[in-house]
């Protein structure tokens, strides 16, 4: 009901948004810091990767909103674009994921050969 979409939206725009800023410069810091440790500086662009999922997440959330508003009416562009920041968010997730994933195993890998020489 509209109380409904008043709560939903309110939440989206006082807890999610900022959520997803907070978990961006999270696991920004998360791939610079694996990246210095590794000693791969010249790969410091891939701690975008994280932002990209906030910046993704929080147009979203913008697009789920401006269809709240606008509800029972829907507009066929805002929930096609919404469909891709939804897509785009999760790919730059995954991305960022694969990303921490490399570099632990790479660290890991490193020590362990280090430890054998």
């Amino acid at each position: 009901g509209k109380e409904g979409r008043k709560v939903y939206a309110l939440s989206t725009l006082f807890v999610d948004s900022p959520y997803a800023l907070i978990y961006g410069f999270t696991y920004s810091f998360i791939v610079f810091i694996l990246l210095k440790v590794n000693t791969l500086k010249t790969y410091y662009f891939l701690s975008i990767a994280p932002f990209l999922i906030s910046v993704f997440d929080v147009f979203e959330n913008f697009s789920i909103l401006s269809m709240l508003s606008s509800y029972p009416n829907s507009s066929k562009i805002i929930c096609t674009m919404s469909s891709y920041f939804t897509t785009l968010k999760w790919v730059f997730a995954l991305a960022t994921v694969s990303i921490i994933l490399i570099l632990i195993f790479r660290y890991l890998f490193t020590k362990l050969l280090r430890k054998k020489s």
